[in-house]
């Protein structure tokens, strides 16, 4: 088993220890899970103060933003190698390489596609990476509470659980 997202293994299924990446991304959300639970707080809305809680916080949002970077550049050059075809074949009919979601962002925005058409900058790149951010985030907490939720109905129905176990073992044509 592995967790993957954007086409990357995370290696976290391997030593059942957290990657650099999810302790960041594990940090990230349990810190919002806690200022959300102490809504009055001003400490928890004020993240430019310099308190030790901010301070962890920033160096996390920094390693997930690294990361991301880093996959940005990797698609880049996967899809120069392709000549930016998003095509999932090639021209001869067969299969290629999968281009992930991160592949045709990267396209996209490459190609002056971005928001206001900017090209290449800094700037660009910075929205880009608050874009994947935001559906890792988004795609983790939906899938998270959905297999929360299907695990927690299975607990309570054994029946059901059992049928459930029944399909997996004895798959047929699996």
């Amino acid at each position: 088993m592995t967790l993957q997202a954007f086409s990357t293994n995370f290696n976290c299924c391997k030593s059942l220890e957290y990657s650099t990446i999810v302790g960041a991304f594990n940090y990230m959300m349990t810190d919002t899970g806690e200022r959300a639970l102490q809504p009055l707080s001003p400490l928890n809305y004020f993240y430019f103060l310099p308190t030790e809680k901010n301070r962890l916080l920033d160096e996390q949002v920094n390693i997930l933003r690294g990361f991301i970077q880093k996959l940005l550049e990797e698609a880049r050059i996967k899809m120069k190698q392709l000549n930016n075809n998003l095509s999932p074949k090639n021209e001869d009919g067969n299969a290629r390489t999968k281009i992930s979601l991160v592949d045709r962002l990267v396209v996209a925005h490459d190609n002056g596609d971005s928001p206001g058409g900017i090209k290449g900058s800094y700037i660009a790149d910075q929205v880009l990476i608050d874009v994947v951010s935001t559906l890792l985030i988004a795609s983790y907490d939906t899938t998270s509470t959905t297999l929360a939720f299907a695990l927690y109905i299975l607990a309570n129905h054994p029946d059901i659980q059992e049928k459930c176990l029944e399909e997996v073992i004895y798959c047929p044509g699996c």
